[in-house]
């Protein structure tokens, strides 16, 4: 009888949740035209109001005639913040810091994007450094690089720089060495003049932010947990172990993409009006997609070892790689434990209908061209996969989303758009150059208003009744075992906030994107 109605209730939902591909390219994303289709459990009201301010802000500035004047300060931007959001939800040493090498070089490596940089292996002729030889200290390993590579040939307007950067063997703190704009552009060094320095530097901050806001946020979070999740609805029945404990992680996603799909990409959205991409942030998307690993971009240690960045000999300092894994091993370790509560041998695995089903969907229907296989032949595969799903759901978009205020709102620091061709000369920079670069006010305040809408964690509403934070989502399982292994999760993630609140009190920038309490349970915004 039971097994009948769970069939009954399975055929309902692949009724319901239905494959939708709406953009070429690109995976499956929002089943839903509207809010008000998306199952009423699987809503979020606070969210829904927010995003309703956005509409009023919009309102508001169009209802303001005056033409107002280009800022003429680095300040100015302060001024506008703060003025718009209040004092105090930046943190000063954004504005203290902003324009020196260190910072620059530590948001590469704990800011919203720290996931691109990785171990130099090779240097072109013109890359090294003028009047210093850099073949020792590549042999040394102590060379890495950041290459926006994946941006050549979008835009003649958007460049695709190479960073370099050198790890100082006393600390292991990174410095830039060198910023290529495009290939076969001048090759610009902290030697040459303070604004031709700082005005590279500007314009690989904001090809950054527009990577993290196109590729890592609404790519490789949220198009990618809609795919996991849909396909979850439409093969496991609502009494499978798996689904139990997936579903906590994937609350109001569907209600999230919703929004995000009119907020991020539609005609009046984010990428067009507030970003350098404009036209081309989907022809980005497809190239990130074709061209990037999910498998690497799922499972953290795969990540770190692809990269060469798991060394912590090698380059002491890298908070993403530190904080990271403490939070990836206890979601591991939770994972594991309610996979070896059901499953006892590998055969169990192969033999799951529900869990067979359920991947080769996702990755036939909805994650298309991906690297993913499309079934599952043992629990270690099982155990990386759900890992990597939980993690990336919650930890990934939510360490994204934690930093792009502190870093995004002070528009200088992380510019999403700048104005004009970049640099392909130098000793021609002002300072007037330098503001000219920037957006207008106009700009600006929408730009302000997305990121603390998107990213300000103190803003009120964000977690406290919306949205559950990791370790304290739902359990649905009453299995024993289960029940203890979320106890032992919860004491796991205590601990790593007790170790990250320990060693950040000894970095000069405190990196807090992995506390357990700023982690959403799911990339439900």
């Amino acid at each position: 009888m039971v097994c009948q109605l769970e069939k009954e209730e399975l055929k309902k939902s692949k009724a319901f949740y239905q494959w939708k591909h709406r953009i070429e390219g690109l995976p499956h994303f929002s089943a839903f035209e509207g809010i008000a289709e998306v199952p009423i459990w699987d809503q979020y009201e606070l969210r829904n109001r927010l995003f309703a301010n956005t509409k009023m802000m919009d309102g508001f500035r169009s209802a303001q005639n005056e033409k107002k004047a280009h800022p003429k300060r680095f300040s100015d931007y302060r001024s506008l913040v703060e003025s718009r959001i209040g004092k105090a939800t930046i943190p000063a040493y954004v504005f203290r810091n902003w324009q020196s090498d260190d910072f620059f070089a530590e948001q590469l490596l704990s800011g919203c994007n720290a996931g691109l940089i990785e171990k130099c292996q090779h240097i072109e002729e013109e890359l090294h450094k003028n009047g210093y030889d850099l073949s020792e200290a590549l042999a040394k390993g102590e060379l890495y690089q950041v290459n926006y590579e994946i941006l050549a040939d979008l835009s003649p307007d958007i460049p695709s720089p190479f960073i370099l950067l050198q790890s100082d063997p006393d600390d292991g703190i990174l410095i830039p060495l060198a910023i290529q704009l495009a290939p076969s552009d001048p090759v610009f060094t902290p030697d040459d003049a303070p604004n031709d320095w700082l005005l590279a530097k500007m314009w690989c901050r904001m090809v950054d932010c527009n990577i993290a806001q196109m590729c890592i946020h609404l790519l490789f979070s949220h198009m990618l947990m809609d795919n996991f999740n849909l396909a979850l609805h439409r093969n496991f029945s609502p009494s499978h172990p798996i689904y139990q404990l997936l579903i906590p992680h994937f609350k109001n996603v569907i209600a999230g993409n919703i929004v995000a799909k009119d907020v991020l990409i539609g005609d009046n959205g984010m990428f067009n009006r507030i970003t350098k991409l404009k036209d081309v942030y989907l022809d980005l998307g497809r190239k990130a997609w074709k061209t990037w690993s999910v498998k690497q971009k799922l499972i953290l240690p795969y990540d770190l070892e692809q990269r060469g960045m798991d060394d912590r000999e090698a380059l002491g300092h890298y908070p993403y790689r530190d904080d990271g894994m403490l939070i990836w091993n206890a979601i591991r370790n939770y994972v594991k434990a309610v996979v070896d509560s059901y499953y006892k041998e590998d055969q169990q695995v192969q033999q799951d209908n529900e869990l067979q089903a359920w991947i080769y969907e996702t990755v036939h229907q909805g994650l298309k061209t991906s690297d993913l296989e499309d079934t599952i032949q043992n629990k270690k595969d099982l155990i990386d996969l759900l890992s990597g799903v939980i993690f990336n759901s919650s930890a990934i978009h939510s360490s994204l989303n934690s930093e792009m205020f502190k870093t995004m709102g002070f528009i200088p620091n992380s510019p999403l758009v700048l104005r004009g061709a970049y640099p392909k000369e130098k000793g021609k920079t002002s300072l007037n150059d330098l503001m000219q670069a920037l957006p207008d006010m106009e700009t600006s305040e929408l730009i302000i208003d997305m990121m603390a809408i998107l990213g300000h964690r103190d803003l009120e509403g964000f977690i406290a009744k919306d949205e559950d934070v990791l370790g304290e989502e739902t359990l649905l399982s009453t299995h024993p075992k289960v029940r203890m292994a979320h106890a032992r999760f919860k004491d796991e993630l205590e601990a790593a906030a007790l170790s990250i609140e320990k060693i950040n009190k000894e970095r000069k920038y405190p990196y807090a994107a992995f506390l357990p309490e700023q982690i959403t349970s799911s990339a439900s915004w």
